[in-house]
């Protein structure tokens, strides 16, 4: 079950997002980083709303869970007036507003100095950093888990995270480092709902080569232009030297396996308040969801054909259909 929390204390902005998240203390005493669905835009210097944006992040949370891929901890946490009205700048300045809100558990060891000063140089065009930044990835963990974000991100139609810095979290602990995925509020081909114009776009994608020339079209986001180091500097994690055993068979197929029944269960833990038009939204995604899941094999050998990954090394992928989907999480 998604935790349900009331607002008790509020600490800090954080520095990432175009939202401004902010660090806080819900009412059974843990720190989360709780977010808005206003952002500022610099161009218009007004904000906008992201009305799908906590259903994104909700809905895709439970993903990632089902598919055993690290993620903060997400809750649901009712701001109340009065700490509004304590706190004026939140609204003023932040825009948050009484309500049901989307949070994350906060990592306190997450490890932030080196993404930052990464992103500030590489804007300064020095690229020599880059043997620095390859190097700081290397004492994952959890390497394995990199293909499982992949492949979550290309059911999800999630295009904003291998140029975005804040899209992958890294935890330290005792030399050695933990990556987790956080951030899907721009999934589903982004955090706005308009019925039409969603169907339109997530119908386009369903077709492998519409998805993959899609992400190569978006400005500054294609995952293996020069402009992509994050996607750089993770996807050599992704083992595809072999194409009959491979990093993506375990969780392509438990992608397969997800039926209507995990994502009426999925549905049911978000708030209706997060919902725009519930039942056409529920039907478009549910749609959406049960048609990409089975084009994620093509998918996979389109973005590997076009060398996506420099560990592949030429041949068709085959495909386990005897994995184990070992999840205890609908």
């Amino acid at each position: 079950m998604i935790k349900r929390l009331h607002l008790e204390e509020i600490l800090e902005p954080m520095d990432s997002g175009i939202s401004v998240p902010h660090r806080v203390i819900a009412d059974d005493g843990e720190q989360y980083i709780l977010k808005t669905q206003k952002r500022f835009v610099p161009e218009s210097k007004l904000h906008e709303y992201d009305d799908m944006m906590f259903f994104n992040e909700l809905l895709c949370y439970q993903i990632a869970k089902y598919l055993n891929i690290p993620i903060p901890e997400a809750a649901i946490i009712n701001v109340e007036k009065e700490s509004i009205d304590i706190n004026p700048r939140l609204y003023f300045a932040h825009k948050f507003e009484p309500g049901l809100h989307y949070a994350s558990s906060y990592i306190s060891d997450f490890e932030s100095n080196i993404v930052q000063n990464h992103q500030v140089l590489m804007q300064m065009g020095k690229p020599h950093l880059i043997k620095t930044w390859n190097a700081f990835f290397d004492k994952i963990e959890n390497p394995e888990i990199i293909a499982d974000i992949f492949a979550l991100d290309i059911l999800v139609a999630n295009f904003d995270r291998y140029s975005n810095f804040g899209n992958v979290q890294i935890s330290y602990n005792k030399g050695s480092r933990k990556l987790y995925a956080l951030d899907f509020g721009h999934a589903f081909y982004g955090p706005v709902w308009d019925a039409i114009q969603k169907q339109t776009l997530l119908n386009e994608i369903l077709n492998p080569v519409n998805y993959h020339n899609t992400i190569l079209s978006l400005k500054n986001r294609a995952p293996y232009s020069s402009a992509g180091s994050v996607f750089k500097a993770l996807e050599k994690f992704v083992d595809l030297c072999n194409p009959i055993a491979h990093s993506f068979q375990e969780v392509v197929y438990k992608i397969e396996h997800i039926d209507e029944a995990m994502i009426e269960t999925w549905f049911s833990n978000i708030p209706d308040i997060w919902f725009v038009d519930k039942v056409v939204q529920k039907e478009m995604i549910k749609q959406y969801l049960l048609n990409q899941k089975q084009n994620m094999r093509a998918m996979i050998q389109l973005f590997a054909s076009n060398d996506a990954f420099t560990n592949y090394r030429g041949g068709e992928l085959t495909w386990n259909i005897g994995a184990q989907v070992n999840s205890d999480t609908v």
